[in-house]
């Protein structure tokens, strides 16, 4: 299954599901799934979520600091670190405002992998579709931080 397919079958689903990560975990789902496909190499960037969840777990994020990851791929950690915000913390709205359009970064080099984690971000309610992307087309080895 190809990015093209993936997108095409969350979008042709959108109209008829509400807006309460339902569209962001059957997206998760058909990330994971693509993922278990050995042929097509997608293993390589998605990241087993259990574990994913317990790193997040360990680093506890706090409202209103900002979370950086280095090697975005799917946006697996991003997403853990949203729920887990949401999960532990009673966000005000500027806290809920901060959460959505500042405390997320990140670079993913692969352009595919970086549409794929854009995507995900955007169906789980964090960034906008325009402005500036969350998720630089950077390698985090070799680019000076901004």
């Amino acid at each position: 299954m190809n990015t093209t397919t993936i997108v095409n079958k969350v979008w042709s689903y959108c109209h008829v599901l509400r807006d309460d990560g339902v569209k962001g975990d059957i997206y998760e789902g058909l990330l994971e799934k693509n993922a278990e496909d050995t042929k097509s190499g997608a293993g390589q960037y998605f990241t087993p979520r259990a574990l994913i969840k317990a790193m997040v777990e360990c680093i506890a994020p706090e409202p209103m600091k900002t979370i950086a990851d280095p090697a975005a791929g799917t946006g697996g950690f991003i997403l853990a670190a949203y729920d887990y915000l949401l999960e532990h913390h009673r966000l005000d709205k500027e806290q809920k405002d901060f959460l959505k359009h500042k405390t997320f970064s990140g670079n993913e080099i692969v352009p595919n992998t970086r549409r794929l984690c854009l995507m995900n971000m955007f169906l789980h309610n964090i960034g906008e579709m325009t402005g500036e992307s969350m998720i630089r087309p950077f390698d985090s080895l070799t680019t000076e931080s901004s």
